[in-house]
Order: C-alpha cells, then structure tokens, then sequence
C-alpha cells in the first residue's frame, strides 16, 4: 500500500490539476476578500444603500420588503449583516463563496477517473496488487488533500482579511478544531461517494456532473424538500447535505445540529461508500 500511497502522492504533486485547483482558490479568495473589504467599507454601505432603498424607505430583502423611515436604521441592518466570525467569514468567502466543494469534488473525480483512462489501475492490478490496497491508499490521499483544501484555504482567507483590515470576531481555538475536523470528515464522506461512483460507472463526465450537483446542493436540496415533506424536519439530520451546511453555517450551524449527528451521519455514509467502492473496484473489466 505504501508504494501505491507514494505513486499516488507523485502523481498529484507533479501534476497540473491540483496546482490548478489551489491557483484557482487564491484568484477566488482574493476576489471575494475584496468585495467583502468593499461591502464593509462606508463607500460599500453607501452604495448597497442607495442601490437598495427608495424614496419611501423600502429595503428589499430575500425574505420582503422591510419598511424603514430612517436611514440610520438601514446602516444598522446592513451593519449586523457584516458582523462575522473568522470562521463565518472563511465559510463565505471560501467554503462557499470560493466553491470549496466544486473544486475539491471535481479533483477526486478527475484523479480517480484518470487512473482507468490512462491504463494505470490495470497496471497495478495486473502485477496483483490488491485491490483493498489500492482503495486505501486513496481514501488516505482523499484525507491529506481534503485537510490541505481546508488549511490552504482558511489560511489564505485570513491573511488577505488581515492584509485589507476587514474586522472579524474572533473563533476560539476550540471552534476552529471542531470546524475544521467536522468539515474535513463531510468532504471525505463526499468524496468517498464520488470515488465509488466514477469507479461504478467508469465515465468521467458523469462523476463530474454528479460532483457538481453535489457541491451545490441540488440532490441535497431535492432529498431535503422530499424528506421534509413526508418525513417532517427531523429527518433532514439523516441527509449528509444538512451536515455540509451546518459546517458552512460555522459555529452556529454546528451548534445548532449537534457535533455527534455530523459525526454519526458522516461516517455511516462513508461506511457505506468505502463498502460501494470495494464493490466497484471488482468489475471484471479492472
């Protein structure tokens, strides 16, 4: 397994698409960190004022108008819109803002497809190596690359909101630990289920379709409204989606939908897509 490991780790390092990736999250980051430098900025108030209001003082929100006859009240309400944790901050201007999921998804997708188009995965299993083997070493990969995302990432956004003077409220070390491991242990879970897919399946194309679909929440979304529907709100905490929310929400999303429920969700489904993926590695065509 080791061998493999250290091929696989080769591989990712000198090739193209994890430095693309990364290059990509330094271009969006920085992007998203000056528009929320700009939003926070009294020239930034101003404009979202004066884009926003009219003449009777009506604030259009997502959820209605809000009807306000003081324009004070206007820069408070968009003042508590700003007010965010570091870790809230790096959740919008990364996770979700910068496409966290798309990219990471679409590199594990890309990688594992990459090894049956190229020959490589015959070559390895040709020389008998094992199959179990083989699955263990990219379940590993899928660790480090989803913690090195994660790091890079929150690394990266921090400094620039230092760099740019945006005032954050702090995350105690115990905050950051939680969210980075909770939000660690959704992506594997995530990324598990794509490898079994594009393993299944053998088609690049639609691991990248489903990777897309995941990360942005439209099969989450859709099991989510049927579940509600016939279920209520309670089943919703069985959805891997609820749990990649809750963490993109910070702090208080995990609060709110408990540490073991992410824990205990998260897992039995990587449970399941380290059984789905064993299965697909056993296609006759491999």
């Amino acid at each position: 397994m080791m061998n493999l490991l250290r091929m696989d780790f080769y591989r990712l390092i000198k090739g193209r698409m994890l430095w693309v990736f990364l290059g990509i999250i330094v271009v969006v980051v920085a992007l998203m960190t000056v528009f929320f430098a700009f939003l926070h900025s009294d020239a930034g108030k101003d404009f979202l004022m004066n884009s926003v209001q009219d003449g009777s003082g009506t604030i259009v929100t997502a959820g209605g108008a809000v009807y306000l006859d003081d324009p004070a009240d206007v820069d408070a309400m968009l003042t508590s819109m700003f007010d965010l944790t570091q870790i809230e901050y790096v959740t919008q201007a990364f996770a979700y803002g910068g496409g966290m999921y798309i990219l990471l998804f679409l590199l594990v997708v890309l990688f594992c497809a990459a090894e049956f188009e190229s020959g490589f995965a015959k070559n390895v299993f040709s020389v008998r190596q094992s199959k179990t083997a083989f699955f263990a070493s990219k379940f590993i990969l899928m660790i480090v690359v989803s913690v090195v995302f994660l790091l890079f990432g929150t690394a990266l956004s921090m400094l620039s909101a230092a760099i740019l003077g945006i005032d954050l409220r702090a995350s105690t070390p115990t905050e950051w630990l939680t969210w980075l491991g909770l939000s660690a242990l959704v992506t594997l879970a995530y990324e598990l289920i794509l490898a079994a897919v594009v393993w299944l399946v053998r088609n690049k194309v639609a691991g990248i379709v489903l990777a897309v679909m995941l990360a942005v929440g439209v099969i989450g979304g859709l099991l989510s409204w049927i579940l509600g529907f016939f279920f209520g709100s309670d089943a919703l905490k069985a959805l891997l989606y609820t749990g990649m929310k809750a963490t993109g929400a910070g702090s208080a999303g995990i609060e709110e939908l408990g540490v073991t429920t992410i824990v205990v969700v998260s897992v039995i489904y990587a449970v399941v897509a380290i059984a789905a993926g064993l299965v697909a590695l056993k296609k006759r065509d491999v």
